[in-house]
């Protein structure tokens, strides 16, 4: 046996290499089921070159990349859902261009890297002929061959992996990718469907509205309007240690208009802000050539908040936090902003963004400047400090251990600060404030685990807290509505109702929304909301749309809703 062991120590170590890996794996997303599937398709991997000759050189070199190679795949996977939660998916690669936005965790992820390539491709030597009668040289003939043990194993993986892929929602590491090309695919079909200017003038007259319907009246019609977008905020994030971790917002929410049961229509940041501002969904995120042609792209007969509010005479504005962030820069630039603002100085710890505290500051003196101009405005900015893998927290929660506290404890630190100068200002007098998120908190392992929730989906309910002055403070339920009520809502505040517009969504004062206020478009996956709880969600109930009209209608509306 020590013989044995000495012979085939390269293997022994690589064996060693891939079992810490996905025990590391399983302890730290505690999702012991992909462990399980993870170590089933290591023996199915084995199996699959235990059954290929390699008599001559050549054959063994073959069956170890072939071998090497599925390993790394199935490494590969596994280090996606412990980064993330889930396996790797169309979303996720679609949103290469911002991978500056992770940098502060680029060294984890390449360490990563760095040891998957190392366990996958270690050299071993691995000859069953000579293994297999050294081990069970006291078992029948029979059982010896290697072609019947293997057989048998790889029979056993199947038995297993077959039903739980076809049937289930599980998938083993290396399976999961099928899904991936099958997504890609379907974009890619879809995405290739041309449109005549016939049909795109249907298509244009179907959805173009001439009046905004209203369901409330306020004591100004002619408000300020500042709009924060948080990064990936969950309402959850909101009640977490009985409100604990947000007291500034959950204050703030108690002198609004609060609406609850409101779910986030897409993600990520480009197709979620730019949705809400136009009440819209789009197929692709607009930047898929880089920045060559984001202008060509956003230019569509669309309309949006800050189109229709310049119409009606008010400045508009957005400030940017991540002025160096180039596409992202080009594409706020092309939403139709009169203006788009930046600061010269990004913190000090990245050199990239905008910390949540220098933005609102910089929010709150800008809002101050318009307000002196006697001119109605409209003044948008986005948070960038609570963004997925980023750890740059001024402010710690707790011990500060777990810097997914701390940045969400930090950023409303920041907006209690900007909250507590504007009630003392002018503009509490005339400017309504909205705070929301551009969609729902990724469920990676950490945020799973930290918050008890159980999706594995981007779609949760989100925050809508909206103040305006003689506000009389209720809750309202949204009833599973989701971010396409945004910009209807808005000017219905303001009492804009003539205005040429394409949106999909109602204002959430009226009980009246449109069947595309009940489906998240995560392309190519739709979940429909209709009737969901924030529970629900939290057990990651299958949430698959079946509304079939509906999505045929949306396929329509995304030949208008980009420029390709």
């Amino acid at each position: 046996m020590r013989n044995l062991m000495k012979r085939y120590a390269f293997l022994i170590i690589k064996i060693f290499l891939l079992a810490a890996f996905i025990v590391f794996v399983g302890l730290h997303t505690k999702s012991w089921n992909i462990v399980g599937l993870g170590l089933l398709e290591f023996i199915a991997i084995f199996c699959f070159q235990g059954l290929i000759p390699g008599k001559n050189r050549f054959l063994r070199v073959i069956k170890y990349l072939l071998t090497s190679l599925l390993l790394f795949l199935s490494l590969a996977n596994l280090t996606v859902y412990l980064f993330s939660g889930t396996f790797v998916s169309y979303l996720m690669t679609s949103n290469t261009e911002n991978l500056s936005a992770i940098s502060s965790s680029i060294p984890l992820y390449v360490t990563a890297i760095v040891y998957i390539v190392i366990a996958a491709f270690f050299p071993m030597r691995l000859d069953f002929e000579q293994v297999l009668p050294s081990i069970f040289e006291k078992m029948p003939k029979l059982i010896r061959n290697r072609y019947f043990f293997f057989t048998v194993l790889l029979a056993i993986s199947l038995l297993i992996w077959i039903p739980t892929n076809l049937y289930g929602r599980l998938k083993t590491p290396v399976f999961a990718y099928t899904t991936y090309l099958h997504e890609a695919v379907k974009m890619s079909n879809l995405r290739s469907d041309n449109v005549s200017n016939k049909e795109l003038k249907a298509i244009e007259k179907e959805f173009r509205h001439e009046t905004i319907d209203s369901g409330i009246n306020t004591p100004q019609n002619s408000m300020n309007v500042i709009i924060v977008f948080a990064e990936g905020f969950s309402s959850e994030v909101m009640s977490y240690d009985g409100g604990k971790l947000t007291p500034q917002l959950n204050q703030f929410s108690a002198e609004t208009d609060n609406f609850i049961n409101y779910f986030n229509q897409t993600a990520a940041t480009y197709k979620g802000v730019r949705g809400q501002l136009f009440s819209s969904q789009q197929f692709d995120n607009g930047y898929e050539n880089g920045s060559s042609k984001i202008k060509q792209n956003l230019e569509t007969p669309l309309t949006s908040v800050q189109s229709i509010l310049a119409d009606y005479g008010y400045q508009t504005e957005f400030f940017n936090p991540e002025p160096n962030a180039e596409v992202w820069a080009d594409y706020v630039s092309n939403l139709g902003f009169q203006k788009v603002l930046s600061s010269s100085t990004p913190s000090k710890a990245e050199e990239s963004y905008v910390d949540d505290q220098r933005n609102f500051q910089k929010l709150f003196s800008e809002a101050e400047k318009l307000n002196d101009s006697g001119q109605p405005f409209m003044l948008a900015t986005y948070t960038f400090g609570t963004h997925f893998s980023l750890d740059d927290s001024k402010t710690t929660y707790g011990d500060g251990k777990n810097a997914l506290l701390n940045k969400f404890h930090n950023m409303d630190k920041s907006f209690g600060e900007f909250w507590s100068k504007f009630k003392k200002s002018e503009l509490a007098d005339n400017t309504m404030v909205i705070f929301t998120s551009d969609h729902a908190t990724f469920p990676d392992a950490q945020y799973r685990s930290t918050f008890n929730t159980g999706r594995s989906y981007f779609l949760s309910t989100i925050p809508l807290m909206i103040y305006y002055p003689e506000i009389q403070p209720q809750t309202f339920d949204a009833k599973s509505r989701n971010t396409l009520g945004l910009a209807p809502t808005i000017l219905d505040l303001i009492g804009v109702s003539k205005a040429e517009n394409y949106f999909l969504g109602t204002s959430l004062y009226l009980d009246e929304p449109t069947s595309f206020e009940f489906i998240t478009d995560l392309s190519p996956a739709y979940y429909g909301t209709k009737d969901v709880t924030e529970q629900e969600v939290r057990e990651n109930k299958d949430l698959t749309s079946q509304d079939v009209k509906t999505l045929d209608k949306l396929q329509d509306f995304y030949k208008l809703s980009l420029n390709e």
